[in-house]
């Protein structure tokens, strides 16, 4: 018996993705009052949808040569949906600790999780980025990051 692994088009699902995103953008666009102010959206919506169905003649035209039309398969998600997990639970960290408190605690799990595993190098960036942000944004800028729900 052959093996039959499901594979599915990456160019088809970017296609379809970006019509749904079209779709949303061009309804959002009916509540700007003024025409004027419609115009641009408007326009990049169409540019937009119209490279999208040029993404679907390619895949299904007569000639499919382009290299970027092969198909893919989903192995290997785990890996991936563990970190939407680990961005997930920054995401609700970030609300109730806010900003700093939970960058300082996400970098180093999402690194490690991503393969690094020297641990002083981890902390060294980890300290370094969060301190980067905090000078650059509070300070010189003068725009506060959230506190969280915790602490604001």
């Amino acid at each position: 018996m052959e093996n039959k692994k499901k594979h599915i088009n990456y160019n088809l699902i970017s296609a379809g993705f970006i019509y749904v995103l079209c779709i949303l953008f061009w309804w959002q666009t009916t509540k700007i009052k003024s025409a004027d102010s419609r115009f641009f959206p408007r326009v990049m919506i169409i540019v937009a949808a119209f490279f999208a169905t040029l993404m679907v003649i390619r895949c299904f035209g007569k000639n499919n040569k382009y290299a970027d039309c092969k198909d893919i398969s989903f192995e290997g998600n785990g890996r991936a949906m563990g970190m939407l997990a680990i961005i997930v639970v920054y995401v609700i960290i970030n609300i109730y600790c806010g900003f700093y408190i939970s960058t300082l605690l996400f970098l180093p799990v999402a690194m490690y999780y991503l393969g690094n595993k020297n641990i002083k190098q981890i902390l060294i960036i980890d300290a370094c980025f969060v301190a980067f942000i905090w000078l650059f944004f509070d300070k010189i800028l003068g725009m506060y990051m959230p506190t969280g729900l915790l602490f604001g």
